[in-house]
């Protein structure tokens, strides 16, 4: 199942996440092959957050294990987990309503 993952930034994490790499990237190794894509938000040239999109078995484990990352709290301030189903653009080579995507 598809997941979108997005983790928002505290205020002035620059610093915090710099510092924290060392702990955060073996943290996050192990998932990487679940990426379907990844990325930092930015606004005016400094990170405000990060967006996953991510195929694992439960939203919880999920939750869980993105709540476990030293970035949790320092870099940070909440890791929100949703259902994700793509339905139209480029990267899934359905760029129009008319191509049979179900009203909701």
């Amino acid at each position: 199942m598809l997941f979108l993952v997005l983790c928002e930034d505290l205020p002035d994490s620059d610093g915090p996440r710099r510092d924290l790499m060392p702990q955060h990237a073996p943290h996050i190794r192990p998932l990487l092959k679940d990426f379907a894509v990844g990325g930092w938000l930015k606004r005016a040239g400094h990170t405000r957050g990060s967006v996953v999109v991510i195929e694992a078995e439960s939203r919880e484990s999920l939750e869980s294990q993105f709540r476990a990352d030293p970035y949790f709290g320092p870099v940070w301030r909440s890791v929100e987990v949703y259902e994700f189903e793509p339905l139209i653009g480029r990267w899934i080579g359905k760029t129009s309503f008319d191509q049979g995507a179900d009203a909701a």
